[in-house]
């Protein structure tokens, strides 16, 4: 879930695929994805908590959009969640998940 600080207050919502979609696109444009160390296991991190109640769409959007920004750490944070719904993906977005992982180095045995 998504933490939002209100005031002194906290809420969560669920993350949807363009919600996160819109997160990874705005953090490339800032150019402020962090690339290595405490920030980068950090950033995976709290990515890794919004999908984890999000479904497998938002994993799947994590998935890619970490793959593109060739982030091996953020690629196997977002695959586990992913890879037993493959099946009830629509041929296209197998083929793209499948790609993801295999991308980066040393991916899962399951895919290499």
């Amino acid at each position: 879930r998504l933490q939002l600080l209100v005031g002194a207050g906290r809420t969560s919502i669920p993350m949807r695929p363009e919600d996160i979609r819109a997160f990874f696109d705005r953090l490339k444009a800032l150019g402020k994805v962090p690339r290595a160390g405490k920030d980068l296991h950090g950033f995976v991190a709290k990515v890794k908590e919004g999908i984890s109640d999000g479904g497998s769409d938002v994993a799947f959007s994590a998935l890619c959009s970490f793959a593109d920004m060739r982030c091996r750490q953020g690629v196997l944070a977002a695959w586990p969640p992913v890879q037993p719904r493959l099946g009830g993906l629509p041929v296209e977005a197998v083929a793209d998940a499948i790609w993801a992982v295999s991308a980066v180095p040393k991916p899962p045995e399951e895919v290499a």
